[in-house]
C-alpha cells in the first residue's frame, strides 16, 4: 500500500512541481494535463499540495473571538470536478462558487476552512479528511449548497457550519463533529454515529432562507449525545440513541413546564425555569421537537436536577396531548 508520504513526495521533484502547476490551473478551469495518470478510474491527484494561504493579520475582537485575515486563498468559480482522486491532498481554505464536485475522493485530505456557495457535492468520499471550521452550507443570493451521497466517516468536522441547503444520504460514521452547527438544513436519509458533543440542529429560518423540512429518516442510534440540542425541527422517522427521549411540540410543553416550576424555590426549579423561559423567548413555531438527555441534566445539576426535569416534562407533556 502506498503511504501518504510517498504520494506527496511525487510532487516535489522537478517534473512533479511542473505537473503540480498544470494541475492547479486545470482545477481552476484550465486544460487537463495530457500526462496525468489515472488511479481506479479517477485522475490521480493523490498527495497533491496546493499553495497554502498566508496569514496577513490576526484579529482579536474579544479575548474569546479571534480570526485571521488570509492572503493567497484559492477561489474557484463555475468549475466542475468529476472523477478525481485527491486523497491526502492539501487544499486548505479553498473557496467554491457556483461549482460542482462529483465522484471524487478526498480521503485523508486537508480541506480545512473550505467555503462553498451555490455549489453541489455528490457521490464523493471525505473519509478521514480534515474539514475543521469549514462552511459547508451557506446561503447566498437565494441559493445554498447540496451534499448528496457523501461519506464523512472518520473525518474531522469539528466546528463546521451547515447553513441552509440539503444533506441527503450522508454518512457521519465515527466522525469528529464537536461544535458543529446545522442551521435550517434539510437533512434526509443520513446516519450519525460516535460521540457528538456540543452539536446544534436548528431548523428555524434565518433571514431570507426557505424553511427547512422535518428531519427525515435520520439515524442517530449509534451516536452518543453530549450537549446535543435540537431546535425548530419536526421529526419524521428520526431514530435516537436509546438513552435520549424526544418531546413533541416542545414550546407548548415548555410553557406548561414553566407554570409548574415558576413558583418553586429550589435550585432545581430555578434552573429549569430559566431554561424554559429561554425556550419561550426564542422565535419559531410551537410544533418542533426537542430531546431530553438525562446525562446532560446530571452533568449540569446532579441527579436531583435530572429527576426533577424528567418529572416536570412528563407532567407538562401530558397537558399538551
Amino acid at each position: 500500500m502506498t503511504t501518504a508520504a510517498a504520494l506527496r513526495k511525487r510532487w516535489v521533484s522537478s517534473s512533479g512541481r511542473d505537473l503540480a502547476g498544470r494541475v492547479f490551473g486545470w482545477l481552476g478551469g484550465g486544460d487537463r494535463p495530457s500526462d496525468l495518470a489515472v488511479f481506479d478510474g479517477r485522475a490521480d491527484l493523490r498527495g497533491f499540495a496546493a499553495p497554502d494561504p498566508s496569514v496577513l493579520r490576526n484579529i482579536e475582537a474579544t479575548p474569546s473571538i479571534q480570526a485571521s485575515m488570509l492572503g493567497g486563498v484559492t477561489q474557484l468559480d463555475d468549475v466542475h470536478w468529476e472523477h478525481l482522486d485527491l486523497s491526502y491532498a492539501r487544499l486548505a481554505s479553498w473557496r467554491f462558487m457556483n461549482s460542482s464536485v462529483e465522484d471524487c475522493v478526498f480521503e485523508g485530505a486537508s480541506c480545512r476552512d473550505w467555503r462553498l456557495w451555490g455549489s453541489a457535492v455528490e457521490g464523493s468520499s471525505f473519509e478521514g479528511a480534515d474539514l475543521r471550521d469549514a462552511a459547508l452550507g451557506t446561503w447566498h443570493d437565494g441559493r445554498s449548497n447540496t451534499w448528496r451521497d457523501i461519506n464523512f466517516a472518520g473525518g474531522d468536522l469539528r466546528g463546521v457550519l451547515f447553513s441552509a441547503g440539503r444533506l441527503e444520504g450522508c454518512r457521519f460514521i465515527g466522525t469528529r463533529i464537536s461544535g458543529a452547527k446545522f442551521h435550517n438544513v434539510n437533512i434526509v436519509d443520513c446516519v450519525f454515529s460516535g460521540r457528538m458533543q456540543n452539536v446544534l440542529f436548528d431548523g428555524r429560518k434565518l433571514q431570507s432562507e426557505t424553511i427547512a423540512a422535518p428531519l427525515a429518516s435520520v439515524d442517530f442510534t449509534g451516536a452518543s449525545f453530549v450537549d446535543v440540542e435540537f431546535r425548530g425541527y419536526a421529526f419524521s422517522d428520526v431514530r435516537l440513541p436509546s438513552d435520549v427521549v424526544e418531546i413533541l411540540n416542545y414550546p407548548k410543553v415548555a410553557r406548561h413546564a414553566l407554570e409548574i416550576v415558576a413558583g418553586g424555590s429550589s435550585v432545581e426549579d430555578r434552573m429549569l425555569a430559566a431554561e424554559f423561559r429561554n425556550v419561550l423567548k426564542a422565535p419559531g413555531s410551537d410544533d418542533w421537537t426537542a430531546i431530553v438527555n438525562r446525562a446532560d441534566y446530571v452533568a449540569s445539576g446532579g441527579e436531583e436536577l435530572a429527576d426533577r426535569a424528567e418529572s416536570v416534562l412528563r407532567a407538562a407533556a401530558r397537558q399538551v396531548r
